[in-house]
């Protein structure tokens, strides 16, 4: 999970640069959205190494659902 989930939560970062170019109403959904998804990407590194599988679970979910977010904030 290090990897993948790092590699996102840079990416997701680096969109902070980018907010400027979205709609207020965007931007608002964007902003908490890749707050989340950095914090659940440390979360999935950190419960890896512990292991523990429901954690991991509830950790992903929130990692998926705030790239979902993101998506839908940033359109291509």
């Amino acid at each position: 999970m290090y990897g993948p989930g790092f590699q996102v939560k840079d990416r997701a970062r680096a969109l902070d640069e980018h907010q400027d170019a979205l709609t207020p109403d965007h931007r608002k959904a964007a902003d908490p959205a890749i707050a989340k998804l950095v914090r659940s990407a440390y979360l999935l590194d950190a419960f890896g190494d512990i292991g523990n599988k429901q954690q991991i679970t509830d950790a992903y979910a929130k990692f998926v659902e705030a790239a979902a977010v993101i998506q839908s904030a940033f359109p291509q």
